[in-house]
């Protein structure tokens, strides 16, 4: 029969090979160290219904790399100060240098405030594909009264997306202002190679014990 140290040694490989498969990566972040960003200045996010402005979206843009990578979740620096405790979280594809089709949609609550920021999660369903080298853009967009302001990074990081009007109008990319707070973590996508490798490992483990029992 087959020694313990090789049954171990094949089990810890498929393992290994497991873990790969679903390894959490960040695909994007303007977080300082610590998760830091800036706790006093942000844009406003706001519902139709505020009456100071009126409806404000706000977007972030982000490139994933040189592998297709799975999509999970978004996380921003959020304070609500006002209105319903809830938000849109879109992930969008990008049209042009704007952002264009919403692909996937995350309503949020809990939000942190009124008068302390904290970071939001906005969590896919199940995992979602995004291309490799390909940018894509998350938004925020309240409801009813809702007034959010969206923090600022802390890192020098410029560029940021916004929309405004009632009904809302057209998005507007502001290449010299601050990026606002936010990371998107994904995992990585199973290679082929890793998956036929753990196939070959558990099948060569199967023939070795079968040897083994003949010859005993």
């Amino acid at each position: 029969m087959s020694s313990p140290s090789s049954i171990t040694l094949a089990a810890a490989s498929i393992a290994l090979l497991a873990g790969a498969a679903h390894a959490q990566v960040v695909i994007h972040s303007n977080f300082g160290p610590g998760d830091d960003f800036n706790m006093v200045s942000g844009n406003l996010v706001l519902g139709p219904d505020e009456m100071s402005i009126g409806n404000v979206d706000q977007a972030m843009r982000f490139t994933v790399g040189g592998i297709d990578t799975y999509f999970t979740n978004a996380q921003l620096g959020l304070r609500l100060t006002d209105g319903l405790d809830f938000v849109n979280i879109y992930l969008m594809s990008d049209a042009g240098g704007l952002p264009g089709a919403v692909l996937l949609t995350m309503g949020v609550g809990g939000l942190p405030g009124p008068d302390v920021p904290g970071i939001v999660t906005a969590s896919a369903g199940a995992a979602f594909l995004l291309s490799a080298n390909t940018t894509y853009w998350i938004a925020a967009d309240a409801g009813g009264d809702t007034e959010i302001v969206w923090h600022r990074n802390n890192i020098g990081d410029l560029g940021r997306a916004g929309r405004a009007g009632n009904p809302v109008g057209p998005w507007n990319f502001n290449p010299d202002q601050e990026t606002l707070a936010f990371r998107v973590n994904g995992r990585l996508v199973p290679t082929p190679g890793g998956a036929s490798l753990a196939i070959l490992t558990c099948a060569a483990l199967g023939a070795r014990r079968r040897r083994e029992g003949v010859t005993r």
